[in-house]
């Protein structure tokens, strides 16, 4: 899995539960979730809470034992196979 902090996820799901096996940061966010204060000449935004943190709002790719990532400023690919590290 990938979340929206930039960090790619390794879990395994059953009927019991979710168990995170591994987590590593990959990516910075880069993109404002724009749910902070309200701009001037807009209606409020207080029912979204008053959140303007950054994220990676971008899905990633996942193909022959890689990821791909972006964000704002650039784009990587990451091994998945360990036998490249």
């Amino acid at each position: 899995m990938y979340n929206e902090k930039g960090e790619l996820l390794i879990a395994r799901f059953t009927p019991e539960g979710y168990v995170e096996l591994d987590r590593t940061h990959l990516l910075e966010p880069t993109s404002r979730t724009g749910y902070g204060r309200s701009r001037p000449g807009t209606r409020s935004r207080t029912r979204h809470g008053q959140s303007d943190r950054l994220v990676v709002w971008s899905h990633p790719a996942f193909a022959n034992r890689h990821v791909v990532l972006r964000n704002d400023e650039e784009i990587i690919r990451v091994s998945l196979d360990e036998g490249d590290y």
